[in-house]
């Protein structure tokens, strides 16, 4: 007999539970590399004809859409990969994006966590990293100076 779970993509909230529930139906335990569902939540801005593309997540997320409009705006080819969930990691999708890009930014809150997996995912394409530490978010000038730069 076949083990299948359904996900109603309509009526998911990203809390992952459809996930736990299949890696328990294919290997008796708790295990998500053993899940046949991988939840992968992205947004796509902008990035059919993107030369820079930033892809960030969370709050920087706001920042950086208004800086490739702004940048848009100014005539540089910009887009936005938003990261909706960032586990299990879109490797495909950043994937994709790189080999049309000429250059990847991504702006964290932290040392840069999140730039390992997309310098791995983006390889050869060049990925910078915009980190800021403290309270403050990014500004969307910050990032549209570091657009700017590329």
């Amino acid at each position: 007999m076949a083990k299948a779970l359904t996900v109603v993509e309509e009526l998911c909230n990203g809390c992952r539970l459809c996930e736990m529930a299949c890696s328990f139906l294919q290997a008796k335990e708790y295990n998500p590399s053993k899940s046949k569902i991988k939840i992968i939540k992205v947004e796509e801005i902008m990035l059919e004809d993107a030369e820079v593309a930033v892809i960030a997540y969370g709050i920087s997320s706001r920042a950086a859409l208004s800086a490739v409009r702004k940048a848009r705006k100014d005539g540089v080819k910009a887009g936005l990969l938003r990261l909706i969930t960032i586990w299990p990691f879109p490797e495909k999708h950043v994937s994709r994006i790189a080999r049309k890009a000429k250059a990847i930014i991504v702006p964290e809150m932290n040392y840069g966590q999140l730039v390992r997996e997309v310098e791995r995912a983006a390889r050869p394409t060049p990925v910078v990293l915009l980190s800021k530490l403290g309270e403050e978010p990014h500004r969307p000038s910050e990032i549209v100076e570091a657009i700017r730069r590329l």
